[in-house]
């Protein structure tokens, strides 16, 4: 039986593989399908390891999450300006 899990996880590759596939078209490059699958991927991964876990958070799981998403969050704003 297949779980939301491992959906999640043949979802990583798939998005990957269709990000790649977008840069066929001629309006994108191969570097920016392949950005738009990460994306996508990325996306993906938040929500099996951070958003839904497949564990019951913890007061230092919640904790640190939300110090990376602040850290991510911050480094994407100085890289943006």
């Amino acid at each position: 039986m297949v779980d939301y899990y491992d959906k999640l996880l043949a979802a990583v590759p798939a998005a990957l593989a269709l990000g790649a596939l977008a840069s066929l078209l001629d309006p994108l490059g191969f570097h920016q399908g392949l950005a738009l699958g990460s994306l996508a991927a990325t996306i993906i991964l938040y929500e099996a390891i951070v958003r839904n876990p497949p564990i019951e958070p913890t007061a230092a799981n919640v904790t640190a999450s939300t110090i990376t998403g602040i850290g991510w969050l911050l480094a994407i704003l100085l890289y943006l300006f």
